[in-house]
């Protein structure tokens, strides 16, 4: 079951340092967290900062020109204070890396902030309403990234994979129900400037799936699926139907920004 205990800024809090959000270290005094972003998503950044006032500290925004690629930023800094010198401790090494907290909870707000900063989706098929999610933990160790896969897993996401890019490992969610059941999940605090993040798939069932495959398929004597204009063949495995789409679309890298 999912715990609703934990207070509104842990929530948010957590769900951001999931995503690209730091706390900084101080020799001297307590730490503060950072958090930049893009200016065009300035919404979520003013959003942030409206929910952590409850902590009652000062926190600034500033906007600025970053010198590579000629971008502008928005970056988010709150004031030092022991409430994040004692999480710096949950989420850093002694080597200063980032790491999974062991009493990590992920709610479905954390699991929002995490998406909203840190997450993409992406039409795999349009036309059949096909949806890949990505959430993007090239920051954390490998031993971590499965630690968050198993977080996942125990609230009932079980078709997860780990998509390998250049700078680590990406966790993708391809199954439709579950593409659909994460939507459902974050939904309501996703901030209208993110909405575009929402794509509904279409969850179909194994008997409409089987209608929409005999439309251009059909078995040979093997109980293969073959193509009715006869191009392209594919099997099925251990007897159970294979869309086609689908099957194609799992085996498919391509590169999302």
């Amino acid at each position: 079951m999912l715990n609703t205990t934990l207070g509104n800024e842990d929530e948010i809090i957590n769900g951001l340092l999931l995503s690209d959000a730091t706390i900084s270290k101080s020799s001297k005094s307590n730490s503060r967290l950072l958090f930049v972003q893009s200016i065009k998503n300035k919404d979520f950044v003013h959003t942030v900062k409206k929910y952590l006032k409850h902590l009652r500290i000062r926190i600034r925004i500033n906007e600025y020109n970053v010198k590579r690629g000629n971008i502008k930023a928005i970056h988010l800094t709150t004031e030092r204070s022991e409430y994040f010198t004692k999480l710096r401790k949950r989420w850093y090494s002694d080597r200063g890396k980032k790491i999974i907290p062991n009493d990590l909870i992920l709610t479905p707000k954390t699991i929002a902030y995490w998406y909203m900063g840190d997450g993409l989706s992406q039409w795999v098929k349009k036309k059949t309403k096909q949806v890949r999610i990505e959430l993007c933990t090239e920051g954390f160790m490998k031993r971590d990234v499965m630690k968050i896969k198993s977080l996942l897993k125990k609230i009932g996401f079980e078709n997860l994979w780990l998509r390998k890019r250049p700078s680590g490992l990406r966790i993708a969610i391809t199954k439709s129900n579950e593409v659909d059941k994460f939507f459902k999940m974050v939904e309501q605090y996703i901030i209208p400037s993110f909405g575009y993040k929402i794509k509904k798939p279409i969850v179909r069932s194994i008997s409409e799936a089987m209608k929409e495959v005999s439309k251009n398929y059909k078995r040979d004597d093997k109980g293969r699926f073959i193509m009715r204009r006869g191009l392209e063949t594919i099997s099925s495995s251990n007897g159970v139907a294979v869309e086609p789409t689908q099957n194609c679309v799992q085996n498919t890298e391509a590169t999302f920004k």
